[in-house]
């Protein structure tokens, strides 16, 4: 069962920035952000901060909103009036909590329908925002700030979700202290939420919301199959 995800890119003090905010952005544009591994919520280390937001504005900057049939489009519209409704849901809360809106935050109009999203990044997003607790399923970057990789990991891991994330870093041990304690299915390494390769079994955390078992390779053939055993005795 697959039941969403919201599971984050971490960027630590280390990271290769320009890297991380082009695969938020492709993350957050792909499908319209409507996909379940997503970029969803982005947790960044303080002291790369104001680097990172000025990559991810440049990263932004190359997405194009517009009518999905024309080349030149990278962005399309959403899919229906309940996900757009929920975007706009999301974007009231961060304003009334704080958060500031770089670019986008609103529909766009003119369009053939009310369905087309300005892609949007968000800085100053709280922890308790639904833009943080809640998959927002839209063409959106929401950041979030920690002082330490301690506290990077403890707010990518709260969450009820618990999918896929991704962690940026030119450190290998660091690299791994986040593949074995994110509580997400599959981390992803210098790349986006959104890596997929049909063979690796892809999936949510155990005891989490997200869903329950595997897709890939050969575990899509376990999950449909019945183990029998039989044992004789002579």
């Amino acid at each position: 069962m697959e039941c969403s995800g919201n599971g984050p890119p971490v960027v630590l003090g280390d990271a290769d920035l320009d890297a991380a905010a082009k695969a938020a952005v492709y993350g957050a544009s792909l499908c319209s952000g409507q996909v379940c591994c997503a970029t969803e919520r982005v947790v960044v280390h303080r002291d790369i901060h104001d680097a990172f937001v000025e990559a991810i504005l440049r990263a932004a900057g190359q997405v194009v909103l517009g009518d999905p049939f024309v080349e030149a489009t990278n962005l399309g519209p959403l899919n229906n009036q309940g996900v757009a409704a929920k975007m706009d849901r999301h974007m009231a809360d961060a304003r009334e909590r704080g958060a500031r809106v770089l670019t986008g935050g609103e529909r766009r109009h003119g369009q053939p329908t009310d369905l087309y999203y300005e892609f949007t990044v968000v800085d100053g997003v709280p922890e308790e925002s639904l833009l943080s607790r809640e998959e927002s399923f839209g063409p959106v970057v929401p950041i979030i700030t920690g002082a330490s990789d301690d506290e990077l990991l403890r707010i990518a891991n709260d969450d009820k979700l618990g999918l896929q994330g991704a962690v940026f870093t030119r450190d290998m041990a660091a690299a791994f202290r986040f593949i074995e304690n994110m509580a997400v299915g599959q981390v992803i390494v210098n790349d986006s939420t959104c890596y997929w390769d049909i063979n690796m079994p892809f999936g949510g955390a155990g005891g989490r919301g997200t869903g329950w078992g595997r897709i890939g390779g050969k575990w899509t053939l376990l999950a449909m199959t019945d183990v029998r055993t039989g044992v004789i005795s002579l």
